[in-house]
């Protein structure tokens, strides 16, 4: 069997930054690649990929793999283009005639309406003479002088305005108009997984691709879809816009109700669906604001986060008057998940942009404290004993796990005691445990003489080492 060959950096093209963002890695693999059995895999073409430094806030997750695969935008193109006997063939981006745009009429604001709906980009020409003159399109003419050749597009209903002559150029008399857009169908747009595609022959292809459009290719005749297509939206409605407008003003005030509903004063430990739910806050103003806005920083993955006033995790017996603290915590499945340096400091920046001016403000990891259980266990009668130990510390585990464990099951609460009572109960609702002879708690390592285990307001338990045994 042959060794492994590096790929240059010319082989690579890599959007993720190491696989530290949602995006495309694309390989070109060279092409003497044979077949290899690698353990008990069959024989495949393999690629490995090589963690050589640094650590990731979430665990990276391949969603499909594309072979001989391209980015496809979704855009449908428009041409339009009229022309008088004597001029031109073509527009000078070498469009084909298809539907004429009204002409010039040297009037001030003429509007000339696209053929189509929601336009995402537009270019215009006018035939002045025996050449061509491109119009730039921008979002007002306000600052347009009577020689800019200047438009406004109004995407929603595919309608363009010229100036006045004062503010923006006129459009030349009978000077006819050609346009190449691009349009969009919104929602619809988003296909999912496993759509087939075609090329289709019609003009507009080989106009935009000249010689290069070949339809009758085989290859291009069935085309997979791989990923599911997004995020394609429809035009929002104006009663939608009213909607999210008084959600963002209300911001503060559903967060708060949230809350009060749960009858706790942090949004941690809440469903994660109906925190996406609710609108971000512009501002953070309460503890609250700071909680949720860690979970959509962009470019990152907060799985949980717990903000306090006036409280330094250094100085925990001290009252920080002006300081906030948030306490973050990435979606890494570890025992003891721990943000990186980089979260922090992209957390730490989006929440500073966002603070009231005077806040203090902290951005950390949680501290753990530890718990290990040993314990003696008594199996029912035919239950296989290693089954059984084994099942109990997996139970054990995700009981006290930072993320997924705790009473809820969203992760362990920030300051919640451990309690005696809820660990004999976590081992007897496992499957063929008859009852806990004896059980010892262990916190970090030492043996504790108490029922419970008082963790601090900032700290978290996590799992420890458990030591298990069969007894009767």
């Amino acid at each position: 069997m042959g060794g492994w060959t590096a790929l240059s950096s010319a082989d690579v093209d890599d959007e993720t930054e190491s696989l530290s963002w949602s995006g495309v890695v694309r390989l070109r693999v060279p092409a003497l690649m044979v077949q290899q059995v690698l353990g008990n895999a069959p024989a495949r073409y393999w690629i490995r990929c090589v963690i050589v430094a640094g650590t990731f806030d979430a665990p990276p997750i391949l969603a499909a793999i594309a072979l001989n695969g391209a980015v496809a935008v979704q855009e449908q193109q428009g041409l339009t283009f009229v022309a008088p006997p004597e001029a031109p063939p073509v527009p000078p981006a070498g469009l084909l005639a298809r539907r004429p745009l009204e002409p010039g009429s040297e009037l001030p604001w003429q509007r000339v309406e696209l053929p189509d709906e929601v336009i995402v980009t537009c270019t215009l020409w006018s035939l002045e003479g025996t050449s061509w003159r491109e119009w730039t399109e921008r979002r007002d003419l306000d600052a347009s002088t009577a020689i800019d050749a200047h438009f406004v597009l109004d995407r929603t209903n595919g309608e363009v305005t010229f100036g006045d002559g004062e503010h923006g150029r006129l459009v030349p008399r009978d000077a006819p108009l050609a346009a190449r857009y691009g349009f969009t169908l919104g929602g619809r747009g988003n296909t999912p997984r496993g759509s087939m595609w075609g090329v289709v022959d019609e003009a507009i292809g080989r106009a935009l691709l000249g010689a290069d459009f070949d339809p009758t290719v085989a290859d291009l005749s069935a085309i997979e879809q791989v990923a599911l297509a997004e995020p394609g939206r429809d035009e929002e409605s104006f009663a939608e816009a009213a909607s999210r407008a008084a959600a963002e003003l209300w911001a503060h005030e559903t967060l708060t109700e949230l809350a009060d509903e749960a009858e706790q004063e942090t949004l941690d430990g809440l469903r994660p669906e109906r925190l996406t739910q609710s609108a971000l806050p512009a501002r953070a103003a309460t503890t609250l604001d700071y909680e949720r806005l860690a979970l959509a920083v962009p470019g990152t993955t907060v799985r949980r986060a717990r903000a306090w006033a006036g409280f330094d995790p250094d100085f925990p017996g001290v009252r920080a008057a002006g300081t906030v603290t948030v306490m973050i915590l990435p979606a890494l499945p570890s025992r003891r998940p721990m943000p990186s340096r980089s979260l922090l400091s992209r957390v730490r920046r989006y929440l500073d942009r966002r603070r009231v001016i005077g806040t203090r403000l902290l951005v950390r990891g949680p501290t753990y404290v530890e718990i290990g259980v040993t314990a003696t266990v008594a199996p029912l009668g035919g239950a296989a004993p290693a089954r059984v130990l084994e099942e109990v510390r997996a139970a054990l585990d995700r009981f006290l796990d930072p993320l997924i464990g705790g009473p809820a099951g969203r992760g362990w609460p920030f300051g919640r005691d451990v309690y005696r009572s809820e660990l004999l109960e976590t081992i007897d609702r496992v499957r063929g445990v008859d009852h806990v002879v004896r059980m010892t708690i262990v916190a970090d390592g030492v043996p504790v003489d108490c029922d419970n285990v008082c963790v601090g307001p900032a700290q978290l338990a996590c799992p420890g080492t458990h030591s298990l045994e069969v007894g009767e």
